[in-house]
């Protein structure tokens, strides 16, 4: 027990480290720290970690494991509905298991099609010029922009909006909305941020029913809706579908912007630490989407994913009880040198082998397509329109350790 608790001790205080400014800033030394100590490891709180590759893949992608659901949170985490934000994202396909999940899944499954994908495409790429286009002007005019501001938080948004049927210039209010909320998801939120986050819940949820209602009006007077909000416009709807509705808008809106927005800032800071590679992928243009899942690797935009084990089970030779908490930590995985070689460098030459960055198994992330159709789209017009977009200043990050998020990315052309 003596040497569990000692363990416990040094994994805490490695946690303490990453959320530290210089954690926050480059993760990566911390967790290669707590993979030395283990493939699975005990903390103070009772969770474990996993960090290597082989571990992390097995909780992500076994029916063994899954979501903390509110069964599971009713148990351990006494007093948790007493907060809108996190018995709201509860609800939501990304904190359900079997069988409440089906349909939660399939609902965001044909808003993401692969054919309502293809016809956004051209919308994309619209936005992809516009946004590029205002960073090239501030660029010209100031010297300096903030990449994050003009392009990596909204594109994404706007991209969602029009998938959703939002109006585009709500991207931006959305944003600082959607942020607050997405702290539910850290690990341990603190109070005056599950506030906020309770409140940017009320504030969306009276939004979604505006949206539906104004496209309502709108197919009343003979205008065709947009989106998915236009869909269901034109469909009777009752309370539970209204609600359900809700959820489903929430979670496009979420998992849409966070993911895609910290990909392209990473794919800014890629390229200026490792001018060679954007040398080499000018080289090879064709090499676009596996260059965009490199960036994914090397530094993922979510970093820990947490499951619970629905059953007695083993893990790294572990015995581990039913309603076990384990936090994979997705970043610490990547960096397995058993399975990448030297990846603390950037290589767009690099086939990959077991990518977690969108999850595996039955809660694999249906927006990764999406996700890696912005990024390859920026990444390409980043190469053609700069000879280099330089870093000017230390990124700013948010608090928590669970996501790689860029809150301000100043740049200059180099």
């Amino acid at each position: 027990m003596g040497e569990v608790l000692d363990v416990a001790g040094k994994v805490t205080q490695t946690m303490a480290r990453l959320r530290s400014g210089s954690g926050r800033q480059d993760p990566y030394p911390g967790y290669e720290l707590l993979r030395a100590q283990g493939p699975l490891l005990p903390t103070l709180w009772g969770g474990l970690l996993a960090t290597d590759h082989a571990t992390c893949g097995r909780v992500l992608r076994s029916p063994q494991w899954g979501e903390p659901d509110p069964v599971w949170k009713d148990r351990w985490i006494p007093g948790w509905r007493e907060h809108l934000s996190l018995t709201y994202a509860a609800q939501t396909v990304m904190q359900l298991n079997p069988p409440e999940h089906a349909d939660q899944r399939a609902r965001a499954a044909a808003c993401l099609s692969a054919g309502r994908l293809a016809g956004l495409e051209p919308v994309i790429e619209r936005m992809v010029q516009e946004r590029l286009q205002a960073l090239v002007a501030e660029l010209a005019e100031r010297g300096r922009a903030d990449f994050a501001r003009l392009v990596a938080d909204p594109l994404p948004m706007m991209v969602i909006c029009a998938l959703v049927g939002l109006p585009e210039d709500d991207a931006w209010w959305l944003v600082g909305v959607v942020r607050k909320f997405t702290c539910v998801m850290e690990l341990s939120p603190s109070r005056h941020e599950l506030e906020a986050a309770d409140d940017a819940v009320a504030v969306l949820q009276e939004y979604g029913l505006k949206a539906l209602e104004r496209q309502r009006q709108a197919r009343a007077q003979g205008r065709p809706g947009a989106g998915l909000l236009g869909d269901l416009a034109a469909q009777p709807l009752n309370e539970h579908d209204v609600q359900r509705t809700g959820l489903l808008i929430i979670t496009l809106l979420i998992t849409g912007w966070q993911t895609t927005a910290s990909l392209l800032g990473s794919i800014v800071l890629a390229l200026d630490r490792f001018p060679d590679q954007a040398a080499w992928l000018r080289r090879h243009p064709g090499q676009i989407g596996q260059a965009v899942d490199e960036v994914l690797r090397w530094d993922p935009p979510i970093q820990v994913v947490s499951r619970v084990a629905l059953c007695d089970t083993e893990l790294a030779g572990t015995p581990v009880p039913a309603g076990q908490l384990v936090h994979a930590l997705v970043g610490s995985a990547h960096y397995d040198p058993l399975v990448v070689t030297n990846p603390q460098r950037l290589d767009f030459s690099r086939a990959q082998r077991g990518l977690l960055a969108f999850g595996r198994g039955p809660h694999y992330c249906l927006g990764a397509q999406l996700t890696r159709c912005e990024g390859a789209l920026v990444l390409s017009q980043l190469l053609e329109r700069f000879d280099r977009l330089r870093v000017a200043q230390i990124p700013g990050r948010p608090c928590g350790i669970a996501f790689r998020g860029i809150t301000s990315l100043v740049v200059e052309a180099g």
